[in-house]
């Protein structure tokens, strides 16, 4: 337990006089946060609900926190999801648990929109990453036409696969390579070039999820997420249930660097490392699975509108303010101004660093070039 504690930044343990860990503490005031009681040995009859007395648990911790504060609660809960990752075991929270009621059944005619995010390096194997985990995990998700302008040329299987992969490298260092099927409204991934004001890259992509449904492949969705994540070195991915793309909640961006988080909560987020250990306070409700890459994070089990999944999240906006951009009220993509908190390798080049100085010479040597040709 005192090593649990000592896993989240800024608590230390205290020791009470019959040597057990009594409380968390603010490491560098001493102020109290929450106390902390157990192990208390349990039995299934200890439970109410019959889902709970059937997980097996024999042993019972307590956090309590005295203040309505939400820092002493997010930091209660990040303590919690540790110590349950350590023991195999799971957390519950008696002020929001309720019993489990049936959900309603899923509407016809959503979307499924997923999207990564990762930066630009100039490597050129975003589209090999996307089409490999399609293949591996989600059928659904394989194109069956692709192409840089419509009509789309590339098709499905009568093309190889090496023939996605080599339009991308050849054919979109600054343009995007565009493609659709059988239960893809419309996808697309953004030019691979380092050589833009533009810091990062995009994969999106809209299921339908009546396709989805009907093929029996929802179960995939989780895998093909999170392998495009990992094998991409994406920063943040998301997923969304939506029945209006327009209604959709994205992150921004910010003069051609990242923006911040999106506004409203998602179904499922990846993070890289680096972002994980920011947002990782607000990632509850839900199911964390860690890699060694990032950190997966589902809201429910099965994918779900924000009109469920909202009441659910418990602090409005889902994260602190300052991982967030300063938005117009347009719901212009283009922040005003970025989040405050964020990877230092997810800001734009500062003005007059040799990192800007190698972009603007770039861009200006092309444009004298087109002027001459």
């Amino acid at each position: 337990m005192i090593d649990a504690v000592r896993s989240v930044d800024g608590l230390e343990a205290t020791i009470g006089s019959d040597g057990e860990i009594a409380a968390a503490v603010n490491r560098k005031t001493g102020a109290h946060v929450f106390s902390i009681d157990g192990p208390f040995a349990v039995e299934p009859d200890d439970f109410e609900s019959e889902e709970q007395r059937g997980m097996g648990a024999t042993v019972l911790y307590s956090l309590i926190v005295a203040r309505a504060d939400e820092q002493d609660i997010a930091l209660a809960t990040l303590l919690a999801v540790r110590l349950a990752e350590r023991l195999g075991g799971w957390v519950s929270d008696p002020q929001v648990d309720e019993a489990p009621v049936p959900q309603p059944p899923v509407a016809r005619g959503l979307t499924l929109e997923m999207a990564w995010y990762r930066l630009r390096d100039g490597s050129a194997d975003f589209a090999d990453t996307y089409l490999s985990a399609a293949r591996a995990h989600l059928a659904v998700a394989v194109p069956t036409r692709f192409g840089i302008f419509e009509p789309l040329k590339g098709k499905f299987p009568r093309d190889p696969d090496i023939e996605f992969d080599r339009i991308y490298r050849e054919k979109c260092a600054v343009g995007s390579l565009m493609f659709d099927g059988n239960g893809i409204r419309r996808g697309r991934i953004t030019g691979w070039t380092n050589d833009l004001r533009s810091r990062f890259q995009v994969i999106r992509i809209a299921l339908d999820f009546d396709v989805l449904q009907d093929s029996g492949e929802t179960g995939g969705v989780f895998e093909f997420f999170s392998d495009v994540a990992r094998k991409s070195t994406s920063f943040f991915a998301s997923s969304e249930l939506s029945a209006d793309a327009s209604s959709l909640s994205r992150p921004s961006s910010f003069e051609g660097g990242w923006g911040g988080l999106p506004p409203e909560p998602k179904w499922m987020t990846w993070f890289s490392t680096e972002y994980a250990e920011l947002v990782r306070p607000y990632l509850d409700p839900g199911v964390v699975t860690e890699t060694p890459e990032g950190v997966v994070h589902r809201r429910t089990d099965s994918p779900a509108e924000r009109r469920v999944l909202t009441p659910k999240v418990r602090r409005t906006p889902w994260v602190d303010v300052s991982l967030l951009a300063t938005l117009d009220s347009s719901g212009d993509s283009e922040a005003l101004a970025p989040a405050k908190v964020m990877p230092p390798s997810l800001r734009r080049p500062d003005p007059g660093s040799s990192e800007a100085m190698r972009i603007e010479a770039n861009i200006a040597r092309n444009r004298a070039k087109e002027v001459r040709e």
